[in-house]
């Protein structure tokens, strides 16, 4: 649920984040409560792509999320920037840039996790929003999580392949026989198409 949820907040530059905390938290942390309980009322904002929602991967999802909280909504709240680099400007998500990729800044992806997790310590909340986050986000959450747990295990990948597989899939924009081969063997399809063609 924690890493569900999670995801909503980072789907909605080097200084240093200074936590808002107080009343400035307590703020974000409701507009982030209500966002999730809208999540049956969401558009889809990316104008030149099928709309797979609620099915597909994180894209068609941030599409989605996107519509709830702004990036420059979600900029605003943040003590520091969003992004470190990346194509993604003036409160824009610039999601059709084949050349740069968005990184986030730490610090502020901290902030957001400790909002999350303010979220989640609130049990009434987190009963009351499970329908609605099993049916939007648990299979690209399950995804999500399952692909890291992989690429970050010691036994299997080391840090030399992680910097080669994630380069190949820069280089190729998004597509890589490595990533198609490593989706294959993790077998996650599971027949619906709902991965097919956005796993990697």
């Amino acid at each position: 649920m924690l890493v569900a949820l999670t995801a909503i907040v980072f789907t909605f530059a080097f200084t240093a984040c200074n936590n808002k905390g107080g009343k400035e938290e307590d703020k974000n942390v409701k507009t982030f409560k209500e966002a999730v309980m809208n999540l049956d009322n969401t558009t889809h904002t990316l104008e030149y792509e099928y709309d797979y929602w609620p099915e597909g991967g994180i894209r068609a999802t941030g599409s989605h999320l996107a519509s709830l909280i702004s990036l420059g909504e979600l900029e605003k709240m943040l003590p520091c920037p969003l992004y470190l680099s990346g194509p993604h400007t003036d409160g824009e998500w610039d999601l059709y840039n084949w050349e740069e990729f968005g990184h986030y800044n730490p610090e502020a992806v901290e902030y957001l996790v400790n909002i999350a997790g303010d979220m989640v310590a609130d049990e009434k909340f987190v009963e009351s929003s499970r329908p609605l986050v099993e049916k939007y986000l648990s299979k690209q959450m399950y995804l999500m999580m399952v692909l890291h747990d992989v690429l970050y295990d010691e036994d299997m990948y080391d840090d030399d392949y992680r910097e080669y597989f994630f380069t190949e899939l820069l280089d190729n924009y998004g597509y890589s026989e490595e990533a198609y081969y490593l989706i294959s063997s993790l077998d996650l399809e599971d027949g619906s198409d709902i991965y097919s063609y956005f796993s990697y």
